[in-house]
């Protein structure tokens, strides 16, 4: 009975989850929008320090969308995604994938790989949240999502994730955990919600690069990066 009971909970869970991730999906379909987003890291030893944090925008039109990050900036629609390492002055081309266009399909199948082990749902005066804790092992160990009540927009994602995960390529993990734990916490803040006002050509692909047969070369503001390929048939 206990393990029945555990199941139909487990289901309950899940459909409540999928449900309200369709929900934040319809709700940025329905609505041409810009954001600031705002990473900060923090080890699971000291949560309260910060060691680090990164700032940036992102503006969403239907399957359009722009984001830029420091020294990163990536431009999708329904033909392309072009990113942009600007410190590298490189220009990288891929086509849209099946789960690139439908995120949330993404999202959920990434959620069902990491293993939910049970959500739990919280009703507040301003806002609603959802506590996802993983099963032991993976890479995430808890998530969490506070999405506003009044507009259904997410206000702060905060994720436990292993610390390796965070590692830049010349770090040594044993060293790094030893310092600062197991586990890393990234909280990613939300806010400005505003209308887009879309730029001429912000999504357009021509204002990246040209292409000539088999051969991309890159917009005269632009002239100074290589372009790689990153899909076949492109």
């Amino acid at each position: 009975m206990t393990y029945i009971q555990a199941f139909a909970q487990e289901k309950n869970d899940s459909i409540t989850l999928f449900n309200t991730l369709s929900e934040l999906q319809n709700l940025y379909r329905q609505k041409e929008i810009g954001f600031d987003i705002n990473y900060t890291y923090a080890s699971e030893l000291h949560p309260d320090v910060t060691l680090d944090s990164l700032s940036g925008h992102l503006d969403i039109a239907g399957a359009n969308y722009h984001y830029q990050m420091s020294n990163m900036e990536m431009t999708a629609n329904g033909r392309y995604i072009i990113t942009l390492f600007k410190e590298d002055k490189v220009m990288y081309l891929s086509k849209p994938s099946a789960d690139s266009i439908n995120p949330l399909e993404q999202m959920w199948l990434s959620l069902k790989m990491m293993g939910i082990d049970h959500c739990s749902f919280g009703k507040f005066s301003n806002f609603n949240s959802i506590t996802m804790v993983f099963k032991p092992g993976g890479i995430y160990k808890e998530m969490r999502m506070d999405l506003d009540s009044k507009t259904g927009y997410p206000i702060t994602m905060r994720y436990v994730i292993r610390t390796e995960m965070l590692l830049a390529p010349n770090e040594e993990s044993a060293d790094v955990t030893k310092e600062y734990g197991e586990y890393a916490i990234v909280s990613c803040n939300y806010s400005n919600y505003r209308p887009l006002i879309a730029q001429s050509g912000m999504f357009d692909e021509k204002s990246f690069f040209s292409q000539k047969g088999k051969e991309f070369e890159p917009a005269k503001a632009f002239e100074d990066y290589q372009v790689f390929i990153g899909s076949p048939n492109l």
